[in-house]
């Protein structure tokens, strides 16, 4: 199905479309925070004050993913129609598969062999349809409803929904707007869709606060209904980047007050326990949107103006963790949290640091050679396969650098 009237590659290795390396930064930042929220309980309780502010704020991480992936997604497709005049939805849910499911499908594999093989009891058949109803959830991508012992695919689902919700809204916007002949009218409801999610899934998030007194990840936080706000945030940003981008440009002046924005919005996170504060699962979500917003937008303008090369090692490096974050964080819960105090008792480690220096190793490491070996080969198929349309099209005008991994 294709819309009327993707410029970079979901890797960012095609088509000649460099990196925002500061889109990656945040990334990198996102994935370190949720690794902070998932420290081991034995950590988590450590009297550190920087631990356990660490470990109290780093759940804005997924906050700050869904709008970085609203924002490179809504890039992608309105990239595609300024090009091309058209949008193919079966191209970009078949590259959307090929960035999520094939890490996915991998980690599903492995978490099923070990319970059979591990954890659940009775015969073979009995283990098998226990193994499957454990998992049945996650392959459905509706874990954030049903629950799922892999609780921190809860995000993956609400992507998921996202991606098969986009395209069809800006189908209806096409069709409404089928006969305007500028290509920034195509789109213009975008602002006015993003108020409107922010506001029901706002009402939402107070409704179940003022229904379900007694806090529950599951019911408060999960639901695709109460945060795809976040990544419509992202959308329209997107939107105004693609069709207003010199208007957007104009901005670079108040870039540092951007990011201090940005940054304050995350304030009350750092000083609030999410599951004690009705305030931070409610209204405090909608601040961290704008902050995400803001954090985005102020890399997107550094980018434009960033030499390759010029970046300090230290961005370098939490950049390069921005590219690996989407195989860190699917990797790194529950089995290399669990392994990390084990792996210390047996060394006879007994230093907070040195315990969080093995955490994160075996939080991180395993994400990085996954990546090479699983999803990095995928990406290489699907765009040689599904070619982007910078491969395709290597004559047109060159896209707008949007974007870093998408």
């Amino acid at each position: 199905m294709r819309l009327g009237s993707d410029s970079a590659s979901g890797n960012g290795s095609s088509g000649g479309v460099r990196r925002l390396l500061h889109l990656d930064v945040l990334r990198g930042l996102a994935i370190l925070l949720v690794l902070g929220r998932h420290f081991p309980k034995e950590m988590s309780a450590d009297s550190s004050m920087f631990l356990a502010i660490w470990h109290r704020v780093g759940w804005v991480g997924v906050d700050l993913f869904f709008v970085l992936s609203g924002f490179l997604v809504g890039g992608l497709l309105f990239g595609e129609f300024q090009r091309r005049g058209e949008i193919d939805i079966r191209r970009f849910l078949i590259r959307r598969s090929f960035k999520i499911w094939p890490s996915y499908a991998a980690y599903l594999a492995v978490a099923g062999l070990l319970l059979f093989l591990l954890e659940v009891p009775g015969n073979a058949a009995e283990r098998g349809w226990e193994t499957f109803r454990a998992l049945r959830a996650n392959l459905l991508h509706i874990q954030n409803y049903a629950g799922t012992r892999y609780s921190h695919t809860w995000s993956l689902a609400v992507e998921e929904h996202f991606y098969l919700a986009l395209p069809l809204l800006l189908l209806c916007m096409l069709w409404i707007r089928r006969r305007a002949t500028d290509n920034t009218q195509n789109f213009r409801f975008v602002p006015a869709l993003f108020l409107t999610v922010a506001v029901l899934c706002l009402a939402g998030r107070v409704l179940a606060a003022w229904h379900w007194s007694q806090f529950s990840w599951r019911l408060h936080m999960a639901p695709t209904h109460l945060r795809i706000d976040s990544l419509f945030g992202g959308v329209c940003l997107a939107y105004f980047a693609t069709f207003y981008r010199d208007q957007l440009l104009t901005l670079q002046r108040l870039r540092l007050w951007m990011l201090f924005c940005g940054t304050i919005c995350f304030a009350p996170a750092l000083f609030l326990d999410v599951e004690a504060t009705p305030f931070v699962y409610t209204f405090g979500l909608s601040f961290l949107i704008l902050g995400s917003m803001a954090l985005v937008c102020w890399a997107w303008l550094k980018g434009q103006q960033e030499q390759k090369g010029e970046a300090n090692p230290g961005l370098q490096v939490i950049g390069q963790m921005g590219i690996y974050s989407y195989s860190i964080y699917l990797w790194h819960a529950p089995y290399c949290q669990e392994l990390s105090v084990p792996l210390a008792q047996m060394l006879g480690v007994s230093s907070t640091v040195v315990l969080l220096a093995i955490y994160l190793a075996i939080a991180i490491v395993p994400g990085i050679v996954l990546f090479g070996l699983i999803e990095k080969p995928a990406l290489a198929l699907r765009n040689r396969w599904f070619a982007d349309v910078m491969v395709r099209k290597p004559t047109d005008t060159p896209a707008l650098p949007l974007r870093a991994a998408a």
